[in-house]
């Protein structure tokens, strides 16, 4: 598609399309569930962002500016977090309570136990494995962003691009679930330790930087499956495929983001499993639909 607002990509369009997505359902919660102040505000939100992608689009398009042409390919990236957020947001409008009690009863059915709490009371806390373990939980964004930034580098730029609508649409799957059937993790379920929370650790930057993020008021609603387990896996997966050296580096980073989840308590053993299933499950089954999505000449045209 091509006009005054620059070519359309398939990336462009799966933007275009999960915000409208976003903003139809906040148009939902507030036409069932009565006006609320916030929501207006997130409605418009994801309303305005699309006029403003679009001229960002034909800026850099008509532009010879290396920034902009950077920025036009990768500013799906910024929404990632604000995605995140809503998408639990929106869970807690439409469902008040999470279902974490059946999802820990599962869990104690399956393994006999609280594995969480039973590795909670036998893992040592030291400030250096928590500066270790709060540093692979930030490392989840290495996974989403720097293999596609190395890739559009090399001049692999269809490559990048085709990874990052991967990436995007496999979440997006999971942005909608959380709406559907929200899970807060162990650390919101378990009273003791919710109420212990991360006072007891100390440790250097990461540890501080995620402590502060690490609020009651955030994160609680997306846990099953872990979109850290799962996406990181794809993007780990993404990148050997592509980025053969980057992605061997970054697979003791996912080793260790994945236990991190565990030393953390933020996620039940069956979040991680299911994590993993949802992972492997959408490197096999997405990047095929991606490369008919890009499969068009007009739609390679437009990546050189």
């Amino acid at each position: 598609m091509a006009g005054i607002h620059g070519v359309l990509r398939p990336l462009d369009r799966l933007f275009i399309g999960l915000n409208s997505l976003f903003a139809l359902i906040y148009l939902a919660a507030l036409l069932l569930k009565g006006v609320d102040g916030v929501s207006l505000v997130m409605l418009s939100l994801f309303v305005l962002t699309i006029p403003a992608a679009l001229l960002l689009i034909r800026a850099a398009d008509r532009s010879s500016s290396r920034f902009l042409h950077w920025l036009r390919f990768f500013y799906p990236q910024g929404m990632f977090v604000l995605y995140f957020t809503q998408s639990i947001r929106l869970s807690r409008i439409f469902h008040p309570v999470a279902f974490d009690a059946p999802v820990a009863r599962f869990e104690e059915l399956l393994f006999g136990g609280k594995p969480v709490l039973a590795f909670f009371e036998a893992f040592p806390r030291t400030p250096a494995l928590n500066e270790l373990f709060f540093f692979a939980y930030f490392s989840f964004y290495f996974f989403l962003t720097l293999p596609w930034w190395v890739l559009y580098f090399q001049g692999k730029k269809r490559e990048a691009e085709e990874s990052l609508f991967t990436l995007i649409a496999s979440f997006s799957l999971l942005y909608m679930w959380y709406i559907v059937f929200p899970v807060e993790g162990p650390k919101f379920f378990y009273p003791e330790l919710r109420s212990l929370w991360y006072e007891h650790f100390s440790g250097g930057l990461f540890t501080m930087i995620m402590k502060q993020l690490f609020t009651p008021s955030t994160m609680a609603g997306a846990a099953l499956p872990s979109s850290h387990v799962a996406m990181g896996l794809l993007g780990l997966l993404l990148s050997l495929r592509h980025v053969r050296l980057l992605g061997r580096l970054m697979l003791p980073l996912y080793l260790l983001l994945v236990v991190s989840t565990v030393y953390l308590y933020t996620h039940y053993l069956v979040d991680i499993l299911a994590g993993l299933a949802y992972g492997a499950a959408a490197f096999l089954l997405v990047p095929g639909f991606t490369a008919r999505v890009y499969s068009s000449p007009a739609k390679k045209e437009a990546l050189k």
